[in-house]
């Protein structure tokens, strides 16, 4: 078996992780995470807790990478910091190693919240005592012809000329489907009513990022690969948010449309996810996507997935799978409650995995 030792990331080492990410997912995956880079390492909310790791082969080529990066959690009505796991590969010849970075990173950063969906990924999360929690499931809305562009068969031929009544066909049956008389959801910039929501949510002892002003400045702010995401929220009395919808459309030839998060701040009636969903497929619309998908974990509510299904959201196959790991030094409540998938507000927005996806 070929010899390889971990060693922490240096600057000399970038231009071949660069390399080795273009070799393991492509040369759009690698302009994408050169472009997220910077912010993802050294400029997030706690750059002097991020951490990275290459796998150097014998002649001292890099043949494996993996990054863990903090994220600010509230678990309890405690706030701590969990670390996920980012950008993991490792050349084929060399993939038994891959073991040693992880082994590596949980050493170094024992807490563990990441989302994946990539099978050998997983089972080395599993193999260091990660445990699945949850998973998340993709549901799609079409929202013009374009979406059946690039698919397989000749379904994905047809002439874009005859797609393009599609789209105000679709928003007709919207139309049809919208019920009257919903609240209106607006777009709110995303400033320190969301510290108070973050505050509140973390007293009520669940566990979840804690998503406040910081947070979301970072998250959805300058070089992340969601840059200009938009809130939707749903106001009381005082103009605070009682629930709001994230959204966010990639680029490309046939944009796709995301919904990063769907927030309430307690039981919120169907009629309330619809009014956020309404206003989220209508700013998708306006963004040019040709889709919209959501992905909604298990312990969604009800009144939720009732939402989806009444506005023509469909589950798809895709899953994500949420893994935790307190530390060793956490107390047994605290590792019992990341362990609780019922006690989980966990969004898609909050995952590494859309810094590839959503872009």
């Amino acid at each position: 078996m070929a010899k390889a030792t971990v060693a922490r990331c240096e600057a000399q080492h970038l231009p071949q992780v660069f390399e080795l990410y273009q070799r393991t997912f492509g040369g759009n995956g690698r302009r994408n995470f050169e472009r997220r880079y910077r912010w993802s390492r050294l400029e997030n909310l706690a750059p002097a807790d991020t951490f990275e790791w290459v796998l150097l082969a014998e002649d001292g080529r890099v043949v494996g990478c993996l990054a863990a990066l903090p994220v600010p959690y509230a678990v309890g009505g405690q706030r701590l910091w969990a670390h996920t796991t980012a950008d993991f590969m490792v050349d084929p010849a060399y993939s038994f190693h891959g073991l040693s970075l992880m082994r590596e990173c949980f050493k170094r950063c024992p807490r563990q919240v990441s989302l994946d969906d990539v099978a050998a990924t997983k089972a080395v999360l599993g193999y260091f005592k990660a445990r699945a929690v949850l998973t998340l499931a993709r549901h799609a809305k079409p929202l013009d012809g374009r979406v059946l562009q690039g698919r397989p068969g000749w379904v994905g031929k047809v002439p874009p000329v005859l797609l393009a009544p599609a789209g105000p066909a679709l928003r007709a049956l919207d139309r049809v489907r919208r019920p009257g008389g919903l609240e209106a959801a607006v777009p709110v910039p995303f400033d320190g009513r969301f510290d108070a929501f973050a505050a509140a949510g973390a007293a009520r002892g669940g566990a979840s990022v804690y998503r406040d002003q910081a947070y979301y400045r970072w998250r959805y702010g300058p070089g992340s690969p969601q840059a200009g995401a938009q809130a939707l929220a749903l106001l009381d009395g005082s103009g605070a948010p009682r629930a709001y919808a994230v959204v966010a459309t990639g680029t490309g030839d046939v944009p796709q449309g995301h919904l990063l998060e769907l927030v309430s701040d307690g039981p919120l009636a169907k009629e309330g996810w619809l009014a956020l969903l309404v206003a989220a497929v209508g700013a998708l619309r306006t963004q040019g996507a040709s889709a919209a998908y959501a992905h909604l974990s298990e312990a969604s509510p009800p009144e939720l997935l009732a939402a989806m299904g009444a506005l023509g959201f469909t589950a798809r196959a895709y899953r994500t799978t949420l893994f935790t790991r307190p530390s060793p030094a956490d107390d047994p409540a605290l590792g019992a409650l990341l362990h609780d998938a019922t006690r989980w507000d966990f969004q898609y927005g909050d995952a590494e995995v859309t810094h590839s996806v959503v872009v």
